[in-house]
Order: structure tokens, then sequence, then C-alpha cells
């Protein structure tokens, strides 16, 4: 792993395991017959993983994320939540929606992540207060009045 931390990457296609190898200062890795094509990669994947993760321990996640990206190598610093929320591409593409609403704690939701130029997803009004809707879903159960008094008194 990374000197800080975790990162997620792949480079399957001869192009992009050779980005990799540049992009990681080792490109001797490229004249070594052990991972000459994707089969012997596949073969010898422990030593691979081996020489890659001693290559990564150099810099911070992060550093090797911009770096890999920029060589056209697929690759993510492995993000906490609350540091995954702080995104900027999350704020850019509107994906977090506060939930509003009479006590509001302040909350926000993440919605898909895809939006939609008619009707994109999203909440569209604040979560039930407990018991808020106790009533409306015993009855739709089929419960009479005089079980949901009984069984949810605060309902009736």
């Amino acid at each position: 792993p990374p000197r800080d931390g975790h990162l997620t990457t792949g480079a399957v296609p001869q192009d992009q395991f050779e980005n990799l190898c540049e992009a990681i200062d080792r490109s001797d890795l490229l004249r070594d017959a052990r991972f000459a094509d994707r089969k012997a990669r596949h073969q010898n994947g422990a030593a691979l993983r081996k020489e890659v993760i001693r290559a990564l321990a150099t810099r911070p996640a992060r550093e090797w994320e911009q770096r890999l990206n920029a060589a056209g190598v697929a690759a993510g610093a492995v993000r906490t939540l609350p540091q995954a929320l702080q995104l900027q591409q999350l704020a850019s593409r509107d994906l977090m929606q506060g939930t509003g609403g009479p006590g509001d704690s302040g909350a926000a939701v993440l919605k898909t992540g895809s939006n939609f130029a008619h009707d994109g997803a999203g909440v569209d009004r604040p979560a039930p207060r407990l018991g808020e809707h106790t009533r409306e879903v015993l009855t739709a159960l089929g419960c009479k009045a005089d079980l949901i008094a009984r069984i949810a008194p605060e309902a009736s």
C-alpha cells in the first residue's frame, strides 16, 4: 500500500500496464519475462503485486491517484465515507441534498449518481417523524381501528 493509506488500481491491457510501470518508476518490470504479457502477469501475479506494492510505498495514496490517472491508469485513493463525501465531484454534480423540513438536523443524503434534465432523483420531503404514518401503514395492512388503538395508541 502507499505510504499513508490504500489505493485501488487496475491495469489489465498491455498499454495500461506499460503506463503503470512508467508512472511508478519501474520500467524495468516491462523487460521482466515474468510480466511480458497479460497471461504471464496472471501466472506471476504474486511477484508482480510485491513489486508494485514496493513502488507504491514511496508516496502518499492521493499523490499516486493523481499520477496514475494522469498516466491513463485507473486509480483511486481509498477514502473514509466522510472524506469521500467532501470530494469536489459530488458538489459539482449536485449529488448531495439536504433533507429539509421541520426539526431538520442538517443531515444530507446522497442522491443517485445520474442526473436527468427532466426530473432528477432526490428527496422531495423530509423523512417522517417517528410514528407519523403508523395509522396509515396499519390501515393499509388491513388493521381495524380498534386493533390500531390497542397496539399503537399514539397513532389513534
